[in-house]
């Protein structure tokens, strides 16, 4: 049966990890991102920085939906491992949001504004947070739904780094209230439109989680009944930890 390791992890765009027990055994060190030098700290490249950032809020303070693919590819430091995985996702003001994996395992975390769900295909289990409010996503993920402000979450410093094209703004986010979650959030950021091509979470192990976006469409009216979810016939359901009672069909 497949659980995640703790509930807070499913809640934000950037920190969903993959669900197989990690090997014991070390694997080749993934290749590492090129690291030219940041623009000098001056007046001039922070009022640059200032502007990007600036330019990415009004972005997506004004998109409404966005749906596309993701490849993500989730790096233990330790252990020097990289495990690969792939799907689609689909996000909705106010607080709609699906990420449905498709390989290497079938699952999907689906928040349908009122409750989040997880579901594994390959067991068919699913586990439901009954009342799960917008207003506990983290920082993370509030601000692609226009929800939260960058510069008020974050503080914001050049990516000392490549994980994108050269020609890519690449920005590092460091929480302004510490958390045992995530240490940094680097972004990059394409620069004619303003929109987030990747996202990066730094653990505070080190372990490197990043995702990469793909054919992204943006403010398509996509319907709220694409965030429906309800169990399939003979599904295991239980409740997440920290749940509310709300009455869910399937559940006492």
């Amino acid at each position: 049966m497949w659980i995640p390791v703790s509930p807070v992890l499913t809640l934000t765009l950037h920190l969903l990890v993959p669900a197989d027990t990690p090997p014991t055994s070390p694997a080749p060190t993934p290749p590492a991102a090129a690291a030219p030098a940041a623009p000098a700290a001056t007046a001039s490249s922070d009022a640059r920085r200032d502007a990007i950032v600036d330019a990415i809020q009004k972005t997506y303070d004004g998109t409404t939906d966005f749906a596309g693919t993701f490849t993500q590819r989730y790096t233990y430091t330790l252990l020097r491992r990289t495990e690969e995985s792939k799907g689609e996702v689909k996000f909705k003001k106010p607080g709609l949001m699906r990420w449905d994996y498709q390989q290497p395992k079938k699952k999907s975390f689906v928040v349908d504004g009122t409750s989040l769900w997880l579901h594994s295909h390959e067991d068919n289990t699913a586990f439901v947070n009954a009342c799960f409010k917008n207003d506990g996503l983290t920082a993370s993920v509030a601000f692609l739904w226009g929800q939260g402000k960058i510069r008020e979450q974050f503080d914001v410093a050049w990516f000392e780094g490549i994980f994108g094209d050269k020609s890519d703004h690449h920005l590092a986010l460091t929480p302004k209230q510490g958390n045992s979650i995530f240490a940094k959030l680097i972004i990059v950021v394409d620069p004619k439109s303003s929109r987030v091509k990747q996202s990066i979470v730094v653990d505070p192990s080190g372990n490197v989680n990043q995702f990469i976006y793909g054919d992204l469409r943006f403010n398509k009216a996509l319907p709220d009944n694409a965030f429906a979810f309800a169990p399939p016939k003979g599904a295991h359901v239980a409740r997440l930890p920290g749940s509310c009672d709300a009455p869910v069909k399937g559940l006492p």
